[in-house]
């Protein structure tokens, strides 16, 4: 055993210990550094329960992307988008979507009607094309256990989800709609997990490092705020005080305690020839910009305008945010697209066909970003000058402008009848 070379399992520690060097070297001569072992599902579930900067990077793209109703393709009148938001629809991919951002990804299962009377419908059959839709259930990736065993390919023959009566079940795919996060890089595929592989990655754990320093910095800023103003005293004859048999270590404690009180209330204190008193302060200088690091690194982790995340700009100036607005609502546009368009247009259709016994052949996003009063003057006013230059050449009639622009509401698009 003593001929053994002793050495730290744990990376933190060994980095700690040795300067980022190995035992026995000098660190100046070979340094190694190791690894950051990321969080598991579990502690991001937990960070973004305690952590509101992680609830915020977790949910408010997903809240952003529905800040208004989408318009369904053959939905005129609306009455398929309000029978969906009945069912639960809307809110079941709102659902999707924050599990999907926190977990890598998301499953809605669909119940129907049909199942809903008889007995406990088994999930691992196909639905019958003629049933109708009339709930949703959301299951995040981290309650799905699949197994390589599942999969056919690339392609699950089930999800297995543990449900809360502790039973396991085998869903059907067809009963399933997959939504995907951030595609796992393919060089990982090999190392990674079955889970990452197929649904993706947290959008959590990029900037989960970031988080965690920011919650211990402002941890020591705690801190030492709250031991700032320490007194200190030095009192001549202390130590005789202690060793008194009764009692010393009470009168010691007495005899500052009127110090303090005298301080507190007649901004005064007493002290004999050799009694000193000295309040220790920290220096809070630099703590304002090292912060203001922080808070950049994860604002550009997690891809959101510092403004919006933190309440103030890079500079750490207050300003109306108008421009970080914008570009935000350009990245959640662009982010609904890719990751939520196709299996939300696929619900929706395969509502609208069951339900309805209608085709909807996709859908257009709600607005995001909101305009002030100046700007949709300055759009109507442009508007009407392209209205007039196409009624004047003839390709539009002044009718046709009206309905279209004015008969429901003001609407920026404009259609006319193909037949005409």
């Amino acid at each position: 055993m003593s001929g053994k070379r002793k050495t730290f399992q744990d990376g933190p520690y060994k980095n700690l210990v040795t300067g980022l060097g190995e035992i026995g070297i000098d660190k100046t001569e070979e340094t190694k550094a190791s690894s950051y072992t990321p969080a598991d599902l579990a502690e991001l579930a937990r960070m973004q329960m305690l952590d509101g900067l992680a609830d915020i990077i977790v949910c408010n793209p997903v809240e952003t992307a529905f800040m208004n109703d989408p318009t369904l393709s053959g939905d005129d009148d609306g009455e398929i988008l309000e029978a969906a938001m009945q069912a639960g629809l809307v809110e079941a991919i709102q659902s999707a979507g924050e599990e999907m951002r926190l977990t890598g990804g998301a499953v809605i299962v669909k119940e129907y009607e049909e199942e809903q009377t008889g007995n406990v419908p088994d999930l691992k059959e196909a639905p019958d094309d003629r049933w109708t839709l009339s709930g949703f259930r959301v299951y995040g990736a981290g309650e799905i256990s699949l197994q390589s065993s599942d999969f056919e390919g690339d392609t699950p023959t089930c999800y297995p989800v543990k449900l809360m009566d502790g039973n396991e079940v085998r869903i059907h795919p067809q009963r399933c709609t997959v939504f995907h996060g951030k595609r796992l890089p393919g060089a990982l595929k090999n190392s990674g997990c079955i889970r990452e592989k197929f649904f993706g990655t947290s959008a959590l754990r990029p900037v989960e490092k970031a988080l965690k320093d920011i919650a211990t910095v402002t941890g020591s800023v705690v801190n030492m705020a709250t031991e700032t103003g320490t007194l200190l005293v030095t009192l001549d004859g202390i130590n005789e005080l202690l060793s008194k048999p009764d009692c010393g270590l009470k009168d010691v404690h007495d005899l500052i305690s009127m110090v303090k009180l005298c301080m507190n209330s007649m901004r005064a204190a007493f002290a004999g020839p050799s009694d000193k008193f000295q309040i220790l302060s920290h220096n809070f200088g630099g703590i304002p910009d090292v912060m203001q690091k922080l808070f950049v690194l994860a604002a550009a982790k997690s891809h959101m305008p510092m403004s919006l995340l933190f309440g103030q700009s890079a500079t750490g100036l207050a300003q109306t945010n108008e421009g970080d607005a914008k570009e935000y609502a350009k990245t959640v546009n662009a982010w609904r697209q890719r990751y939520l368009y196709k299996p939300s247009a696929s619900l929706f259709a395969d509502f609208a066909k069951r339900n309805f016994e209608k085709d909807v052949t996709g859908f257009t996003w709600g607005t995001i970003d909101t305009r002030t009063i100046t700007e949709e003057l300055d759009a109507r006013k442009k508007e009407s000058e392209i209205d007039i230059a196409s009624i004047n050449a003839g390709i539009i009639t002044a009718d046709e402008v009206r309905k279209a622009r004015y008969a429901n509401g003001h609407s920026f698009e404009l259609t006319v009848d193909s037949e005409d």
